[in-house]
């Protein structure tokens, strides 16, 4: 094709500068002396067009099926591993009264311990 377009080329610009040069004072072939505008115009729009199907041949694609929708095949992307703790699991629990040292200041940097009665309670402990 591009060997073809290229032959074209070379015969027009070659054919082109071969023609005959108009005598001095005659400005065609017609006696009256008329422009030859619209003939060079459409004999070089015909060209274009001739050359234009030349080389650039038309491109088929394939029908789509009239029985359904074609989908793309799914694209698979690995998943980051995640770790979920567990939901923490809380409960209430019934801690038994009973007997606790307290620390008690004496002044002058000593400390002594007493008991003392702590009462029973419900306290959430969770896991």
């Amino acid at each position: 094709m591009r060997t073809l377009t290229a032959v074209c080329l070379v015969a027009v610009l070659v054919l082109g500068g071969l023609a005959a040069p108009v005598e001095a004072g005659h400005r065609g072939h017609r006696g009256h002396g008329g422009n030859n505008f619209g003939v060079g115009f459409i004999a070089g729009a015909a060209t274009a067009v001739f050359l234009h199907t030349i080389s650039h041949p038309y491109v088929y694609y394939p029908a789509v099926p009239s029985y359904g929708v074609y989908y793309y095949p799914p694209v698979y992307h690995a998943v980051p591993p995640v770790y979920y703790a567990p939901a923490p699991a809380c409960r209430s629990v019934w801690v038994e009264g009973g007997w606790q040292e307290v620390p008690r200041d004496q002044g002058g940097g000593f400390t002594t311990y007493y008991g003392a009665w702590v009462p029973g309670r419900w306290e959430r402990v969770c896991r």
